[in-house]
């Protein structure tokens, strides 16, 4: 899913013969419209578990002032059947001596061309999974999660202020 038309034309050339992949137009950011896609409600099966991967897109949503990124993940939350799991990441203020550097990093994506990218404190993160049962190791660090040996070297500014988390609706 996406609504850039360059991206949905490259992604129809590249599904062209795969039946069992579909792109949809939609907005990420209105979750009633592509729930409610017929090409979407007819290529999932709503009486069993979905995942639902929100992996580096909810911090671009900049529309706080008629919506917000709880409310957004509520409209996905309450479609999803029992069993269903849900993937965050998330550009994070850590709110600690890092926190400068995520305020900074936010003013620059803001001020791209790109125009969007909030940080977003641990509690507001831990909002979106509101109602569900979170898979350790919880909400943490992307960088820590579930790291595949010791960590050789430190964490730079950018792995500090990105956070993700998984979680399971029961």
């Amino acid at each position: 899913m996406d609504n850039d038309p360059l991206v949905l034309a490259h992604s129809r050339a590249l599904l062209d013969g795969n039946e069992g992949a579909v792109i949809v137009a939609e907005d990420i950011f209105e979750p009633e419209g592509l729930l409610g896609n017929e090409l979407v409600r007819s290529h999932l099966d709503w009486d069993r578990p979905i995942a639902l991967l929100h992996m580096g897109t909810l911090h671009h949503y900049n529309g706080e002032d008629t919506r917000t990124r709880r409310d957004i993940m509520r409209a996905y939350l309450d479609a999803l059947p029992p069993g269903s799991y849900v993937a965050i990441s998330h550009f994070l203020d850590p709110e600690d001596e890092y926190s400068a550097t995520a305020r900074k990093m936010e003013d620059m994506f803001l001020h791209s061309m790109m125009g969007s990218g909030v940080f977003s404190t641990r509690a507001e993160l831990e909002e979106l999974f509101n109602g569900l049962d979170m898979v350790q190791p919880g909400l943490v660090r992307c960088a820590d999660w579930w790291p595949d040996g010791p960590q050789l070297k430190p964490l730079n500014a950018a792995q500090r202020c990105i956070a993700g988390g998984v979680a399971h609706k029961p």
